[in-house]
Formats: structure tokens, C-alpha cells, sequence
């Protein structure tokens, strides 16, 4: 037979063992421990209480996923305008850019898009990039998605001030990352994205903000 501290240990582990043990409930009762058994049970209940919570909330979170899954239909489409920082190398300068978007498949939706970056230690640069976007739904208003495109960089170092000729350079690009979108409006919405743009040995991570308009 089991001591009382051996069931103090023991009762953590076999908390629910009195309701489908009739021993564990005998020995409960005959060592008259009332208020451990009712707190066990209390603990027991609370704890179901939350595992419940946790499922309701996945299964509404599912069930929203569903029933926005086709929430970015064929022929959609938007114009915006993007603030950019690229950073990388000790280097960081800030652009502006268009954008239009194009949804040519249920959630899949290309983007092209041109930003011109301000100079900054006589050098100025521009990117010319396509973008392919895959849109996973959170909400009716809300979606993210992976991107992956490809592009072309230019840059133009302006030498005049020291006396030199300038340069002009125009490099293939190739980009990967990702985005959030949320939708005001049916019709205007904001986006934030990250990705990395790799250009010949000058690899950066640009980030966008961006407002859009759908039509």
C-alpha cells in the first residue's frame, strides 16, 4: 500500500486515473483525501478547458483558410507604388517605385515592377524585376505569399566631380523572399516584403513597402 507522501507524488501522474480505475478511486476515499481529489479533478477540468480552446481555435483558423482559398480569382489586377530600402555590403540607399499586378491562375499572380534608387556617393541605381507571388489567404482582407523573380539592375556611377569619366553598368538579377498583403478596402491595400537580390558579387536584401490599388 501506498504511503501518503507516495500518493502525493503519485496523484500528479494518475490524475484522472479515478475515473477509469475503481481502485485509484477506493484508495482516494479510503485514505480520505477529499480536497486533493477535488483539486485534481479541478486541474483536470481547467486543463481540458484550454486543449479545447486551442483545438476551436485551430479549426476556426482552418475553417477561414478554407473559406478564403479563392480569394485572389483569375483576372484580377492592380497598380501601386513601392518605397524601397536596399541594404548590404556597408552600402544602404532608398527608391521609388510602380508596380502592376496581374492574377493569370487562382492565387498565383505575377508582378512586374521598376524602381529607380536615389544617388547616393555619386552612385545611382534602378531595378527592372518580374516577380511570380503564390497567395496563401489568412483572412477575407488578409494574405501571404513567397515570391521569386528575375530582373535587371543597372547602376551609374557618376565620376564627373572627380574628373573621371562615368560608368554605366547593367547586371542580370535574380531575387527570392516573401510578403504580407492587407486589403483596406476591396479595392486598396498595403504590402510589406522582404527579398534577397542577388546581382553579379553586389547581393543585398531590399525591403518594400507598398500601397496597391485592384481593379
Amino acid at each position: 500500500l501506498f504511503s501518503k507522501i507516495d500518493l502525493l507524488l503519485y496523484s500528479t501522474y494518475f490524475f484522472n486515473c479515478s475515473k477509469i480505475c475503481p481502485i485509484y478511486s477506493m484508495a482516494l476515499n479510503k485514505w480520505k483525501f477529499p480536497a486533493l481529489k477535488n483539486q485534481i479533478e479541478t486541474q483536470t477540468q481547467k486543463a481540458m478547458k484550454k486543449i479545447f480552446t486551442i483545438i476551436a481555435i485551430v479549426a476556426a483558423s482552418v475553417m477561414i483558410g478554407s473559406n478564403t482559398s479563392n480569394a485572389q480569382v483569375r483576372g484580377e489586377m492592380g497598380a501601386g507604388l513601392n518605397f524601397e530600402i536596399a541594404t548590404g555590403e556597408d552600402y544602404t540607399n532608398y527608391g521609388l517605385g510602380v508596380k502592376y499586378q496581374w492574377t493569370f491562375l487562382d492565387n498565383m499572380r505575377l508582378e512586374p515592377s521598376f524602381t529607380y534608387f536615389f544617388k547616393k556617393d555619386n552612385i545611382s541605381s534602378w531595378d527592372l524585376t518580374a516577380n511570380l507571388h503564390y497567395m496563401f489567404d489568412l483572412s477575407p482582407m488578409m494574405n501571404i505569399y513567397p515570391l521569386l523573380g528575375m530582373g535587371m539592375t543597372g547602376l551609374d556611377r557618376d565620376y564627373e566631380p572627380l574628373g573621371l569619366n562615368n560608368e554605366n553598368d547593367t547586371k542580370f538579377a535574380f531575387n527570392f523572399g516573401g510578403g504580407m498583403e492587407f486589403m483596406f478596402t476591396p479595392s486598396l491595400g498595403m504590402a510589406i516584403e522582404y527579398k534577397y537580390r542577388i546581382v553579379d558579387s553586389w547581393n543585398r536584401s531590399h525591403f518594400t513597402f507598398g500601397a496597391v490599388y485592384k481593379f
